[in-house]
């Protein structure tokens, strides 16, 4: 009995005092970057794991994993987009803080969303057109099957052939991205 009772006040000790990672915690992250990076909050990732990461064939040495409340608390902006099934408007913050807020390093990034769409970006892409990685539509979270977690929406220029091109990068359901050296 006193053996047991020892183990389970180890265990609680081990629980009070043990770091609570994004994959435990009440708000589960929903977009993860990887690549050349400095900041890091989860574990590494490789082809013999589970899941979509794997599914994907996305494996990374060090990674951060965003959850719904850092994005929040991060400036936010907002872009209209009328892309069909998907009108609104969409709030986030910049991907461009994001990258920064990771200490990202590289000029090129892929980004994949839950099934399996997956585009390149140079990074002077993103310092020109400052899309968003959204975590709202028309005021409420972007669900999974709403085109969410996470959707990178660039804003509308005015010009219908550069617009169309970039909405060709406007990843919806966007769970990870990679950054990349050239």
């Amino acid at each position: 009995m006193m053996k047991h009772v020892f183990s389970v006040a180890a265990a609680l000790a081990f629980l009070a005092l043990a770091p609570i990672t994004p994959a435990l915690a009440d708000d589960p992250g929903v977009v993860t970057f990887s690549g050349t990076i400095s900041e890091t909050n989860r574990e590494p990732i490789t082809s013999e794991d589970h899941g979509l990461f794997s599914h994907h064939d996305i494996a990374f040495d060090k990674g951060y994993l965003f959850d719904r409340a850092t994005l929040s608390a991060m400036p936010q902006t907002s872009y209209e987009d009328d892309f069909p099934r998907s009108e609104g408007t969409y709030r986030g913050p910049y991907l461009a803080d994001l990258l920064a807020h990771v200490g990202a390093t590289g000029n090129r990034l892929v980004l994949t969303g839950l099934d399996g769409y997956a585009v390149e970006i140079d990074r002077s892409d993103i310092e020109e057109h400052k899309p968003i990685v959204a975590i709202e539509i028309n005021g409420r979270p972007m669900a999974i099957g709403e085109f969410g977690p996470t959707k990178l929406v660039f804003p509308k220029v005015g010009d219908a052939e550069m617009d169309k091109r970039l909405r060709s990068k406007g990843v919806y359901a966007l769970f990870h991205v990679s950054v990349e050296r050239d």
